[in-house]
């Protein structure tokens, strides 16, 4: 006697085909989320190396350490100040300043850097950070633009910074 039996092995072209839907879905959703951490996290890298660059120069000028070249602030140049300058949309860099006031003053910069693609500044702005004095001659905003997202970096009078 044959019995004929149905064989229950496998899946039906439409239990895989729903299968790999799903799959798919929640790749794209995985693949969406980590590209905007990404974004995220360029935006915040970039805030952190200028709140980085804006320390140092007040560090520097507050413990009068003279670093650039030797002939911007040789023996008969003294140290005036150091200043971070927001100089077009993407760049900023870190600047000496030696000698009597300006304009015959001596200046050289000595850290120059780029914001990440795709991220910009919204204005150039300067701020100076006079030796011997506790902060910065004028307080403002630097404002960072980039995936649409915007930061805000305060730096108040006694030179303190305010990520909003």
């Amino acid at each position: 006697m044959i019995v004929n039996r149905k064989s229950n092995f496998g899946f039906t072209i439409i239990e895989l085909v729903i299968v790999i839907t799903i799959l798919s879905a929640l790749s794209i959703l995985g693949v969406a989320g980590f590209s905007r951490y990404n974004q995220i996290q360029t935006v915040q890298s970039a805030v952190n190396d200028i709140v980085g660059m804006i320390n140092l120069a007040k560090s520097r000028a507050s413990s009068q350490i003279k670093l650039g070249p030797a002939a911007t602030c040789g023996p008969t140049h003294p140290l005036r100040q150091y200043e971070v300058k927001i100089s077009t949309t993407d760049q900023y860099q870190l600047i000496i300043h030696c000698g009597p006031e300006p304009p015959s003053s001596n200046t050289a910069s000595i850290i120059n850097k780029r914001l990440p693609v795709n991220v910009t500044f919204s204005a150039s702005i300067s701020f100076f950070f006079p030796v011997l004095k506790a902060g910065v001659e004028t307080p403002g905003n630097i404002v960072l633009s980039g995936y649409g997202l915007t930061k805000t970096i305060t730096i108040d009078s006694l030179g303190g910074i305010k990520v909003l």
